[in-house]
């Protein structure tokens, strides 16, 4: 026997409903809900940034690349100085040094 319309727009509306509470009870519901939505938006966090919009915004500072495995320091816009994940991981203090040299920056405990 077949089912009326205002059944069925029932049963979706009560669907939906049950999807969008389990959703803010369960975080992995809630971001799948977001990317089906379109809700789902990337971090502006510059690690999360392409190079292009990083050179847009002329941005300044240091992030790690996980593609690349490289640690890259910009200034206004550009990369000056890059140093793979390895030689900081045998040189502690190569970071420390490539802050002082491009931005003159030391840490608390410089002697």
């Amino acid at each position: 026997m077949p089912q009326d319309l205002k059944y069925q727009e029932a049963i979706y509306w009560l669907e939906c409903k049950g999807i969008n509470m389990a959703a803010k009870l369960n975080p992995i519901l809630h971001n799948l809900q977001q990317s089906i939505s379109g809700e789902n938006k990337r971090s502006d966090h510059p690690d999360f940034a392409t190079s292009a919009e990083l050179k847009a915004k002329e941005w300044s500072g240091m992030r790690k690349n996980s593609i690349t495995a490289r640690f890259e320091f910009w200034v206004a816009g550009e990369i000056r100085k890059e140093l793979d994940v390895a030689v900081v991981d045998a040189d502690y203090m190569a970071l420390e040094r490539a802050h002082v040299e491009l931005f003159g920056i030391h840490s608390r405990n410089h002697n």
